[in-house]
């Protein structure tokens, strides 16, 4: 009877450990091609650990499962303390989960978390203002896309966006109280954020020459609107 016993508990570990071993490998061979195998461009990024996680957790509870086995007058207390422990954590990420749907209600609200975050990214800040030209929230976008271009001076995406906003302040001029001066001024820093983003997209050194000069008269008009 002894025997049986403990051959039908090691047959359960056996069971729980090789689905705990399967489980383990599942989850580095999915998470190997991001994990440097593989250059990329983003270093983190939530949603790559979704594959991973399977293996994570197929590995996490079989291994929980064998704990108590190894404390036979107190397995059901253990069992209840594991079940317990897992209730708490499901809870704690629901809770959480659900404040984070609020961030993920739409592209928005999304990029203006990650600008909060990481304030001085220069990705962050061009895609957050190109979210805030979508919203028509244009005079916001400037400033964001200005930024941008602070951190780093060779983004032209940046630029084609300032070309866009600066576009939709000169369209909507008619329709708001502007002089005609600065009406011009709008049209013309559309038409050099344009030429300043073709310049960086190519690339040619032998364009630097024409770059500066577009870029001190954008300096230039931009200190001329009030």
């Amino acid at each position: 009877g002894v025997g049986l016993v403990i051959n039908k508990r090691e047959n359960t570990l056996s069971k729980y450990m090789k689905l705990a071993g399967f489980g383990i490998l599942w989850f580095f061979i999915s998470i190997s091609a991001e994990a440097g195998l593989v250059p990329i461009i983003d270093l983190a990024y939530e949603h790559r650990i979704y594959l991973p996680s399977v293996g994570f957790f197929m590995a996490l509870v079989p291994l929980a499962c064998i704990i108590p086995e190894f404390f036979e007058k107190r397995k059901m207390m253990f069992r209840k303390m594991i079940v317990s422990f897992f209730a708490v954590v499901i809870m704690i990420f629901g809770i959480t989960t659900y404040f984070r749907n609020d961030v993920w209600k739409n592209e928005l609200s999304l990029w203006e978390d990650c600008a909060r975050k990481s304030p001085n990214k220069t990705r962050v800040l061009n895609t957050l203002g190109a979210e805030l030209i979508n919203n028509e929230r244009v005079t916001e976008a400037v400033k964001v896309l200005e930024k941008a271009i602070e951190t780093d001076p060779n983004c032209w995406t940046a630029h084609y966006n300032l070309s866009t906003c600066f576009a939709k302040l000169y369209q909507n001029s008619n329709r708001v109280e502007v002089s005609s001066q600065t009406s011009l001024n709008y049209y013309g820093l559309s038409v050099m954020h344009a030429e300043a983003a073709k310049i960086i997209r190519q690339g040619d050194p032998a364009e630097s020459k024409k770059l500066k000069i577009v870029l001190n008269d954008i300096h230039r008009v931009k200190k001329n609107i009030p």
